[in-house]
This record gives structure tokens, sequence and C-alpha cells, in this order.
């Protein structure tokens, strides 16, 4: 067989072989048995790491998504301060301070 195949190719020319070899009365398709079960199993480590890669990365995403969020919020929360600083300055620059008449007066 090529190895240069897709293993999802080579498993099923192996397949082929093993049932053309069953249905011809071989005697001998322990080889083919052992060959098959090892395609299955280099496809099994095959997509089990592809889903571990997939995971990773998922999480690599997740991560930075975080990340983001933490800066974003951050951000926001020196904003909010900042405005807050900004508005009381204005308070404390237009505030006037008054005097309450004497109501008792007889000037008023």
């Amino acid at each position: 067989m090529k190895t240069d195949l897709p293993i999802e190719t080579r498993l099923q020319n192996a397949r082929t072989a093993l049932h053309i070899a069953l249905l011809g009365g071989g005697s001998n398709t322990a080889e083919l048995r052992q060959a098959v079960r090892d395609l299955e199993a280099e496809q099994q480590r095959a997509t089990e790491a592809q889903a571990a890669q997939e995971a990773a990365e998922r999480q690599a995403a997740q991560e930075a998504a975080a990340e983001r969020e933490a800066v974003i919020r951050a951000a926001s929360q020196t904003l909010l301060e900042s405005r807050n600083a900004r508005l009381e300055i204005v308070r404390k620059h237009l505030s006037v301070t008054r005097t309450m008449p004497d109501t008792r007066s007889s000037f008023i």
C-alpha cells in the first residue's frame, strides 16, 4: 500500500483487500486483519490529535476574548472615574454659596 495516500483511502483499501480475501476463502487473513486494525488505530490517533488541536485553539480564543474583556472593563472603569472627577470639579466650580436671608429682619 502507498503511504502517501490519505488514511481514509488506505483504510478503505485494506478493508477491501480483507473482504476479497474472506470471500475468496483465504486462510491467512490475520495479516490483513492486523493491517486494518493498525490503520484504524492510526486514524483514531489522527482524529484525537485533531480534536486536541481544535480544543487548544478554542481555549486560546477564549483566553484572548477574556483578556480583551478585562482590558475593556479596566478602560471603562478609568473613563468612569475620570468622568466623575470632571463632574465633581464642574459642580464645585459652579456651585454658588448662597446666604439665607434672615427672615426675621424687617428690611426684607
